[in-house]
């Protein structure tokens, strides 16, 4: 599907649910559920009010988007007979469904709720369409979240339940009568509809989101009257696709990511199905993203993941339960990854207070389950694949991509840790700005225009890490010299808080500057191990927006 001019959008779950359980009727609607206070356009659907899409009962299919490049066509499977759900053992709802949670290659959540369930001071949003707050797992059992539905579309949402599966991950009341079981049990959740496809409102959807005080006065695409006045800590898209002019991409993305981190928060993204590299896949391999890649059961990265240097972590995503309609369904795709990684983020960030997404990168791939070539490239995939994915991501056995999948118990330890005994001793780089435009300047040779090279710019980087750390700092293509007239630069910054933990980058085009250029900033470790090893991409491009 094509997402306006620039770039192929799509849901990142593949669309093969099977139903395995569901209720016989709807609830009735939950007193946790509450009017967002932020304006009469800002609305919670009700539960007694019809959906836009209309409701397939839990025995039919769920209606699918067309499909796309990004995504296969549907494989729609015959509806089995639903039984009524059962009523919850008395004990543990630990089921074998939820071996994302408890399974041997699960993510390890029970040491993680040794220290928190999350926090009532942290907010959640999900970016997505359609919710369904009549499913049990939202509105029966003990609720302790609050769950919102806002509705900014101006009642143009998109087909299916794909934001009903996403959420069903992060939270859920516990003890609801479908045994599905959210990762955070006490934080805020935003469920902001989306329209398909998915891409048209997106960034303005994120912006809301994130607080922009502007966003309801500027933007042309959404319908709200106030801005949003309770901020999202974490920000899960589940959506994305291949950019089809990454240039643009980057510039529309770059300046959202920077934003929503500038203020210490985070955004998360799925890193798409494709079994390709997720290093031109838009929203997921901005800089400043948190993507995430999926696994199988068996511990080994999913088919269909995409693999690359910009999937920071992997998480469960194949044959996952989640809400479905009215009941509940196994699913696959990055879709479910990427919520999974949010809530791992959201207990975080329960802990910490202070955690932003480059502390929140290092402690979730410092402590990750390492996954070798094997595991990451070759395991589940087809010849093609593995051969692709070995290029880009093997040297040997060695892995240099993606450091593993997420240990939340171990993940949410480290978070912990670090209130009290303060940042590990390591650099964590980070930029006041992710794209910088120049201006286009053009000149007259006598025969033609040409762009005049020799501009200049800056950018400022700074240690966000408790450590100090030296950083490679070059230009890949070759469009831009530092300091004056150097291809290459290493610059040692202090620890932060002290002095010298950041320095102005200056930079000047050169003759091959065409359009955009990279600036690579990493450790001299990055790329050659298969831990963490600290790096940041920035980009510099032509302001299209100059005379």
């Amino acid at each position: 599907m094509n997402c306006g001019k620039y770039i192929n959008i799509a849901v990142f779950g593949v669309s093969t649910a099977m139903i395995i359980g569901g209720c016989e009727k709807l609830s009735a609607p939950s007193d946790h559920m509450r009017q967002p206070k932020t304006g009469p356009n800002l609305v919670r659907v009700p539960s007694a009010t019809k959906p836009t899409t209309p409701l397939p009962s839990p025995s039919q299919p769920l209606p699918l988007p067309p499909s796309s490049p990004i995504m296969p066509p549907p494989i729609v499977i015959p509806p089995p007979i639903i039984s009524p759900p059962q009523s919850p053992p008395s004990g543990s709802l630990e089921t074998t469904e939820s071996w994302h949670l408890f399974g041997a290659n699960g993510i390890n959540i029970r040491s993680a709720w040794v220290l928190t369930k999350g926090s009532k001071e942290v907010t959640i949003a999900v970016i997505d369409g359609q919710f369904l707050p009549k499913n049990g797992a939202f509105s029966q059992g003990q609720c302790d979240a609050k769950y919102e539905l806002i509705d900014l579309t101006g009642g143009r949402l998109s087909l299916g339940y794909h934001g009903e599966e996403v959420a069903s991950l992060i939270s859920t009341c516990e003890n609801n009568p479908l045994n599905l079981i959210g990762i955070n049990r006490y934080s805020t959740v935003l469920w902001i509809n989306n329209i398909h496809p998915p891409g048209i409102l997106l960034n303005d959807l994120l912006l809301w989101a994130n607080g922009d005080r502007n966003i309801c006065k500027n933007s042309k695409k959404i319908s709200c009257t106030f801005p949003n006045t309770q901020p999202a800590d974490i920000l899960n898209v589940s959506l994305g696709g291949p950019g089809l002019y990454p240039k643009t991409a980057r510039m529309l993305y770059l300046p959202l990511a920077e934003q929503i981190n500038s203020q210490s928060r985070m955004l998360v993204a799925s890193a798409g199905n494709d079994s390709k590299s997720a290093d031109l896949y838009f929203p997921t391999s901005a800089t400043g993203v948190i993507s995430a890649g999926s696994t199988a059961e068996n511990g080994m990265a999913a088919a269909h993941s995409n693999w690359g240097e910009t999937v920071e972590i992997m998480a469960p995503g194949e044959n996952v339960p989640v809400a479905y309609l009215l009941g509940k369904a196994l699913d696959s795709g990055t879709s479910f990854a990427a919520p999974i990684i949010a809530g791992v983020i959201s207990l975080m960030r329960s802990v910490n207070p202070n955690l932003n997404w480059k502390t929140a990168v290092y402690f979730l791939q410092s402590t990750a389950v390492p996954m070798d070539c094997h595991a990451y490239c070759i395991a589940n995939r087809d010849s093609k694949a593995q051969a692709e994915c070995s290029k880009d991501c093997c040297k040997g056995n060695t892995q240099t991509c993606t450091p593993g999948r997420v240990d939340a118990g171990a993940a949410v330890a480290a978070a912990k840790k670090a209130v009290t005994e303060g940042l590990p001793q390591v650099a964590l780089i980070d930029a006041d700005k992710y794209w910088t435009g120049i201006k286009r300047e053009l000149y007259w040779t006598g025969t033609k225009l040409e762009k005049r090279e020799g501009r200049k710019g800056s950018v400022r980087i700074f240690n966000v890490g408790g450590g100090k750390g030296k950083y490679e700092i070059t230009s890949p293509d070759g469009g831009l010299l530092f300091a004056g007239s150097q291809k290459e630069l290493e610059v040692e910054l202090a620890a932060q808080g002290h002095p010298g933990d950041s320095l102005n980058l200056d930079f000047v085009t050169t003759t091959l500057f065409d359009e955009e250029a990279a600036i690579r900033i990493a450790s001299p470790e990055s790329g050659v191990l298969s831990s963490f090893s600290d790096e940041i991409v920035l980009y510099v491009g032509d302001d299209i927006f100059s005379p």
